[in-house]
C-alpha cells in the first residue's frame, strides 16, 4: 500500500478496534488499556488467541494526554479521554488539517454508553459517566473551529460540530428528566447484544445513547430545574 512507515495506534482497547494488534510489532494505545483488556481477550468474539499471530507480544506504548505522534510534516496531538464509552479511548486532533478523531465515544447514530469493558472489576457510575460524555464533547467542542471535521470509527464520517451541542444537551436532559426514552432500539446489531433486552435509547436531537435503563433511572430527572 505504501513504501511509508506504519505507525498503528488504537483509538481504544475494545475487540473491534484492537484484536488485530498482534499482526504488528509495535502498537500504540491507552495507558489504561488494561482496564478494558478483557473485552478483547476474553469477549464472546474471542477468546482472543494471541498465538494465532506474527507478534503476539507486540510491544505496547503507552499514550497520555498532550503527547504528539509526528508523521513528518503532520503532527497528532493525543488527547485522553474521560471514560464514557470505554476506560481507554483517545481523541486524536490534528490541527493542521482540521480534524479531530472521535473513535466511539461520538457517532452520527448513537454511542453505547453502557459497561462493555467485561471487566467485573472496571468501575461504572452512571452519572459519571454522563458527566464525562459532556466533558469530553465540551473539550473538543473549544478545539473546534466552524470547519473541522469529526470523523467517528462508525455510522457515518465527518460529521458537524454540531453533534457535540447535541450530546452536551442529551446529558442535560437526561438530568433534567426530559430526554425521550425509548425501548425499541432500532438497531439490529445492538439486538442481537446479551445485554439488549436491558437497554434503552436515550436521545436529543441528532444524537443518541444505549444504556442500560434500569442504570439510567437511577440518575433521570435528578437535577432538574
Amino acid at each position: 500500500m505504501t513504501n511509508k512507515n506504519i505507525f498503528v495506534a488504537n483509538t481504544h482497547y475494545h475487540p473491534d478496534h484492537s484484536a488485530g494488534n498482534g499482526e504488528w510489532e509495535s502498537v500504540m494505545l491507552s495507558a489504561w488499556w488494561e482496564i478494558d483488556r478483557p473485552s478483547v481477550e476474553l469477549s464472546g468474539a474471542g477468546p482472543y488467541d494471541l498465538s494465532a499471530f506474527p507478534h503476539p507480544d507486540y510491544e505496547k506504548r503507552l499514550l497520555r494526554d498532550g503527547d504528539v505522534i509526528e508523521l513528518g510534516g503532520r503532527a497528532v496531538q493525543v488527547l485522553e479521554a474521560y471514560p464514557a464509552h470505554c476506560n481507554s479511548s483517545l481523541f486524536f486532533v490534528d490541527r493542521g488539517h482540521d480534524m479531530i478523531v472521535l473513535r466511539d465515544e461520538f457517532e452520527a447514530a448513537q454511542t453505547n454508553l453502557f459497561d462493555n469493558s467485561c471487566n467485573h472489576d472496571a468501575p461504572y457510575h452512571v452519572e459519571q459517566r454522563i458527566e464525562n460524555m459532556k466533558r469530553n464533547a465540551q473539550r473538543l467542542k473549544a478545539l473546534c473551529t466552524p470547519h473541522t471535521r469529526l470523523l467517528p470509527n462508525h455510522n457515518g464520517t465527518p460529521i458537524s460540530v454540531s453533534y457535540l451541542d447535541d450530546y452536551i444537551c442529551l446529558a442535560d436532559a437526561i438530568f433534567a428528566g426530559t430526554a425521550p426514552i425509548e425501548d425499541k432500539l432500532n438497531h439490529r446489531f445492538i439486538e442481537m447484544d446479551p445485554k439488549a433486552p436491558e437497554l434503552c435509547r436515550v436521545r436529543y436531537g441528532c444524537c443518541s445513547i444505549f444504556i442500560k435503563k434500569a442504570e439510567l433511572m437511577k440518575i433521570y430527572g435528578t437535577k432538574g430545574q
